[in-house]
């Protein structure tokens, strides 16, 4: 284990036949020191509406820009081998089929190991699409990692 706070993330989600995604991180500390001044950021690389974002401690600030919905956490405190989860619900077109997203997490201080500090994954509907319709049925996304990504470099 390091000498130091290691933060890492990781990303479910969850989808619903409505195109409503709830998007997790769970953000946990690897190492031997409490991280302080951690921050999550979240970005679906979509043209979503964004409903809400929560988190297990601390508190969310969403930021909409014309062609993505970014939110940002503020995670507190995070010691040795505790974790902390961050949910953002997004309304998608229903034929919404997939979407890029990014996650990451940032320390006050160095982290250990920055190589598990950021998470790129496209999100994809379990529902075909003769399956779709307004019932609200709701099943774990699939999560797949990225061919090839290049992000604007405004989303970096």
């Amino acid at each position: 284990m390091p000498d130091k706070a290691d933060l890492g993330v990781s990303t479910t989600a969850r989808w619903n036949t409505s195109g409503r995604v709830t998007v997790t991180l769970t953000i946990a500390n690897f190492g031997s020191q409490t991280a302080e001044g951690a921050t999550a950021l979240e970005i679906p690389v979509i043209n979503g509406q964004y409903i809400s974002a929560t988190s297990s401690n601390g508190t969310c600030t969403p930021e909409r820009s014309s062609q993505l919905a970014r939110v940002s956490c503020a995670l507190d405190t995070i010691g040795p081998a505790q974790t902390r989860t961050v949910q953002v619900v997004i309304q998608l077109d229903p034929a919404t089929q997939h979407f890029l997203n990014v996650s990451s997490v940032s320390l006050a201080t160095p982290d250990a190991n920055a190589g598990n500090n950021q998470q790129v994954v496209v999100i994809r509907s379990p529902f075909n699409t003769a399956a779709r319709s307004a019932d609200g049925q709701e099943q774990a996304a699939i999560i797949e990692e990225p061919k090839h990504v290049l992000m604007p470099a405004t989303q970096r």
